[in-house]
């Protein structure tokens, strides 16, 4: 984050905030940490999401669940947040 912060070539602010997307009122709470630092979201780039390296066989039920809940429930909630942020 200091990097960040102290790169010439930044293209603007940069702000941290611990948010975990599985988490709905994570969420909510990272959409409106955004609104009060920036005033407004205009964009979202998904980029969280993770996979055990095992083959299917070696992934539980439980790993299965996790993976899932991030890449797809964790990515709609991102989604739906930005969508009522901007709109």
């Amino acid at each position: 984050l200091k990097e960040l912060r102290d790169d010439r070539n930044s293209l603007g602010k940069v702000e941290a905030c611990v948010c975990n997307i599985r988490e709905e009122k994570d969420v909510q709470k990272l959409f409106e940490f955004t609104k009060e630092k920036f005033s407004k979201v205009t964009d979202l780039v998904n980029c969280a999401g993770g996979q055990f390296p095992a083959d299917a066989g070696g992934i539980s039920a439980n790993g299965w669940r996790t993976v899932v809940d991030l890449n797809l429930n964790g990515t709609f909630m991102m989604c739906k947040a930005a969508y009522h942020a901007y709109m």
